[in-house]
């Protein structure tokens, strides 16, 4: 990754905080808590700030591809509810 493609990345995700509470559409974040590639903490933080229209289940012992994880099933299983409600 560029340094600037590094800085704009980071501006992003800031900005993505910011405007949080302005989400309008329900929204299910699913993460791992191992994820080395990107910041459960700030997803988490997206989550409690969005309020109401945003649930996050938080996921142990996975890495950063969810659905291509040894327990993907329960995984995509959780998506399918949370879609169905």
């Amino acid at each position: 990754v560029s340094a600037a493609l590094g800085i704009s990345m980071l501006q992003a995700g800031e900005n993505t905080l910011l405007r949080a509470s302005q989400l309008a559409t329900p929204t299910l974040i699913i993460h791992s808590t191992s994820d080395r590639i990107t910041s459960a903490d700030a997803s988490h933080e997206f989550s409690d700030r969005a309020g109401s229209l945003c649930e996050i289940k938080l996921w142990k012992n996975m890495l950063h591809d969810l659905h291509f994880e040894l327990d993907k099933d329960h995984v995509l299983r959780h998506v399918v509810e949370w879609i169905q409600t």
